[in-house]
């Protein structure tokens, strides 16, 4: 279910949709705050129009329209496109990161990427080259720079990529030992992001750097990170064991 509160009752929903799969993930339009993208555990995207409280989705993907094949683990609205049309993006297990874009009430999609696990690839029946899958899981989109996003995957690595480019990486960081369970751009220093996983770290980067500025080991799996809007040196972490740790503070110098 996917349900809304009001802060002057915290007790009920205002708004109550079901869905027919588990709902993963979701953002809510910065421009258009009635609109909101959730990812389904079954692969499909939807979209919701608080504007129209009924049980169903305005807008949802499906086999023939490209949904994931496996859960969708985030999703984020994007710029609208040249003509005005609604955007979204999604990243899946099944290694794709989709664009999805609101044409004439129907979700049109663009594979703007496909993980690969880098040196895995095996030849099959016939001499087919065969690649593995990269299994993505968390990804955020560069601040200043439209083009450039980061991919964290459950193999611990972390993908710099472009809009451009579908069929190769910027840069790949050997990031964590475990799943990446969150990335995020400093929404001060354009250079420096931020990366959390299973592995129990906290890591702080330099994105022109493949090694990190500063780990932190917060002894349980990291579930999630956020930068402070007020500053560029504070964050706050979560861990699997229940406990919100907040303020880190980090030592960034100015670029």
């Amino acid at each position: 279910m996917l349900l809304f509160y009001s802060m002057k009752n915290p007790s009920f929903p205002e708004y109550i949709f079901s869905s027919e799969s588990g709902i993963l993930c979701l953002d809510v339009h910065m421009d258009h705050p009635y609109l909101v993208v959730v990812g389904h555990y079954d692969g499909n995207v939807a979209i919701y129009n608080l504007k129209k409280p009924n049980s169903q989705p305005s807008f949802r993907s499906s086999a023939k329209s490209g949904k994931h094949t496996d859960p969708v683990w985030q999703v984020k609205w994007q710029k609208d496109d040249m003509d005005h049309n609604l955007n979204f993006f999604s990243v899946s297990s099944d290694g794709r990161i989709v664009s999805w874009t609101l044409v004439k009430s129907e979700l049109i999609h663009t594979d703007v990427i496909k993980l690969k696990v880098e040196d895995s690839t095996t030849e099959g029946l016939e001499g087919l080259q065969i690649h593995t899958v990269g299994c993505g899981t968390a990804f955020d989109f560069h601040k200043e720079i439209d083009y450039l996003f980061l991919v964290g995957t459950e193999e611990g690595k972390i993908y710099k990529c472009s809009k451009s480019y579908s069929s190769q990486f910027l840069s790949t960081y050997d990031a964590h030992s475990m799943a990446v369970d969150a990335v995020s751009w400093n929404p001060y220093h354009t250079k420096v992001f931020m990366s959390c996983s299973s592995d129990w770290t906290v890591k702080i980067w330099d994105h022109t750097i493949k090694t990190p500025m500063f780990i932190y080991d917060l002894n349980s799996a990291v579930g999630d990170v956020a930068w402070a809007p007020y500053s560029s040196t504070v964050f706050a972490a979560v861990t699997t064991n229940g406990k919100v740790s907040a303020p880190f503070l980090t030592q960034l110098t100015p670029y």
